[in-house]
């Protein structure tokens, strides 16, 4: 019913999670359902969400964003820099090491295998290979970066004090102009009709066809 109603699911798998505060939730081609969550927590559902299935050891790591590539190819990124992938469609996983040792917050991977990954303290990491290799960029912000998406050809980017980003090869970005002395932090990014709704303080829509087109989203 489009989320009027909501029922409360435990099992085995479940109940394994104990307190962790799970962070992200995202759906995959095929449509199950994927939950990250701390201490290493990564769980999927088959069945929207009646039923959960834990794919990953527990560890003393949170894992913040996945992405879905073509043959069952799947790339998460955590804290403390942390990958994993898996080429199966996570039922084996392998670490991949990478320069970077800042939580990692979110990531972006292009069917070609081009992607970028963004964290704290303005991290940036490149790949060409759908996530097998990654290698460092030189920062365009020392501000904490929570977000980056794949839309209309272009990366975009978002994080704290008001930054809104974009690049079209992940190495050369441009910032977005905002409203004059905005610091308002923002978390994550929908892409939807005629451009991308960005969430967290101060919520903003980004035009398509103007990037310096920005209007607040009535609360």
């Amino acid at each position: 019913d489009a989320g009027d109603t909501w029922q409360r699911v435990v099992t085995k798998d479940i109940l394994t999670v104990h307190d962790a505060k799970f962070l992200r939730l995202k759906q995959d081609p095929d449509g199950q359902i994927w939950a990250l969550a701390e201490f290493g927590n990564v769980l999927v559902s088959k069945d929207r969400g009646r039923s959960w299935k834990s794919l990953t050891p527990k560890a003393d790591i949170g894992w913040n964003d996945i992405a879905f590539l073509p043959r069952g190819r799947i790339v998460i990124v955590g804290e403390f820099g942390k990958i994993l992938s898996s080429n199966d469609g996570g039922q084996r996983w392998s670490e991949t090491e990478i320069p970077n040792t800042s939580s990692l917050m979110s990531l972006a991977i292009r069917p070609s295998g081009q992607g970028v990954a963004v964290g704290l303290e303005g991290g940036l990491l490149l790949t060409q290979d759908g996530g097998q290799t990654w290698t460092a960029q030189k920062p365009f912000t020392r501000s904490h970066l929570f977000s980056v998406v794949q839309d209309g050809g272009r990366f975009n980017a978002v994080g704290d004090k008001g930054v809104i980003a974009q690049s079209t090869d992940g190495r050369n970005w441009t910032m977005v102009p905002g409203k004059p002395n905005d610091s308002a932090w923002r978390t994550d990014q929908i892409a939807g009709g005629d451009g991308l709704l960005m969430a967290g303080r101060n919520p903003l829509f980004l035009a398509r066809d103007g990037v310096k087109f920005l209007t607040e989203v009535s609360r």
